[in-house]
């Protein structure tokens, strides 16, 4: 099979788990960490910071077998399916999209998981920190003085300074959904590229390589370059064209 036509019939797996990580990293750790830099030293700031730093040492490979053992048993918790992204017999004749989506969500839960938990713990803290710096700064002083509600100070003058990092981190986002998490994928049996690379290098497919690296090394240049033009869109001072 061409190359082309393998990549093309792995990637939606490895794209749909990525951006549903992504948005749950993004809408579960934001909010976190900019409690945590707004309650600075607070109760919340140290026991959030002791939870994700657990969170962020743990490897994924031991996570995603806890998971299975412990949630993918029968005899511990047979709450989810082990493996696979659907029912081994497939899905019925004539289904529609949303009874489609109904049988593959159960087996989707545990690598969701798997995927999301170093992210949100990373982005989290790098929120944290890029929120403190900002928050020490004059114009945060300024804006305080004026009379300004805390949550405008915080979310409206504070956040969106923040957001650099941010955006930095976001646009690294892009090859690994081409990569996959090769062991990841493999511990959970899913037919994506992360899988797929595992048994390329394995039969030493030279050109099934080739090909993913050539597509995450364009893939890398797009998503700097879109993050580039984020960092025009959240602050205005950066700008591309020649004074």
């Amino acid at each position: 099979m061409p190359v082309s036509t393998v990549i093309w019939q792995r990637i939606g797996w490895s794209l749909l788990l990525t951006f549903i990580s992504v948005i749950l990293a993004y809408l579960i750790s934001l909010p976190i960490g900019i409690r945590a830099a707004a309650k600075h030293g607070s109760t919340f700031d140290r026991s959030s910071s002791v939870v994700l730093f657990l969170l962020h040492s743990m490897p994924a490979f031991w996570v995603a077998t806890l998971l299975l053992i412990t949630f993918a048993n029968p005899d511990v918790l047979h709450w989810f399916p082990a493996s696979g992204v659907k029912p081994v017999a497939g899905y019925p004749d004539g289904a529609s999209f949303f009874e489609k989506v109904k049988l593959s969500l159960p087996y989707l839960v545990l690598p969701t998981i798997a995927y999301t938990y170093s992210s949100l713990a990373f982005l989290s803290r790098l929120t944290r920190t890029s929120m403190l710096e900002v928050l020490h700064q004059d114009f945060i002083k300024t804006a305080r003085a004026k009379g300004l509600s805390e949550r405008r100070v915080i979310y409206h003058h504070a956040f969106r300074n923040a957001l650099l990092p941010i955006i930095t981190v976001f646009a690294n986002l892009f090859p690994a959904a081409i990569g996959g998490a090769v062991i990841l994928e493999s511990i959970f049996t899913i037919p994506g590229m992360g899988l797929e690379t595992f048994h390329a290098i394995e039969a030493q497919d030279y050109p099934m390589i080739v090909g993913v690296f050539t597509l995450t090394g364009v893939l890398t240049m797009v998503g700097y370059l879109l993050a580039d033009v984020f960092y025009a869109f959240v602050d205005p001072r950066i700008s591309f064209s020649k004074k």
